[in-house]
């Protein structure tokens, strides 16, 4: 930009403006994701605030599982958590973080052996992808318990298991 500017445009009046245009595409680029980005909603329900409760003590590689609303945003969980208390996940902090095999198989495998509740099949995709915490639901609560996972935190809504070994 800094050559862009010093650049002499003097044998075209056209060419005078472009650095002036540039200017105004800044601004209205600015203005436009200003008034149009959403603000972070800070939810104040039961259900979140037992679920940002779980986070700190969240000690090892984690997944979030089970249907959490529309308060509870899971993909955001997976990029909070590792900035905000430098914990891990196999799910990656983004989509683009991971290749698309990758993703589709842990929706795959992962999520439906937890959704089908299927104890031997979650146990070993806990161990391929290298998960050792599990945030879930109070449904999930009840499966994690049956399959003998360790419960660390358990709350109105919500629990966090920890996986043996």
């Amino acid at each position: 930009l800094f050559f862009f500017f010093k650049t002499n445009f003097k044998h075209n009046q056209v060419y005078r403006l472009i650095p002036y245009l540039l200017m105004l595409v800044i601004v209205m680029s600015i203005g436009f994701n200003v008034f149009r980005t959403a603000f972070f909603n800070e939810s104040a329900d039961n259900l979140s605030q037992n679920v940002k409760s779980t986070f700190e003590y969240v000690n090892g590689s984690f997944v979030v599982l089970g249907d959490f609303g529309p308060n509870i945003y899971g993909q955001a969980v997976y990029s909070y958590l590792p900035v905000k208390y430098n914990q891990t996940t196999p799910f990656g902090w983004y989509p683009g973080a991971k290749n698309a095999v990758y993703i589709n198989n842990f929706h795959k495998n992962l999520e439906g052996s937890f959704y089908s509740r299927n104890c031997s099949n979650f146990t070993e995709n806990l161990r391929i992808y290298n998960a050792t915490e599990i945030i879930t639901l109070k449904g999930g609560c009840d499966f994690l318990q049956s399959c003998g996972f360790n419960q660390k935190l358990k709350k109105d809504y919500v629990c966090l298991y920890s996986r043996n070994g």
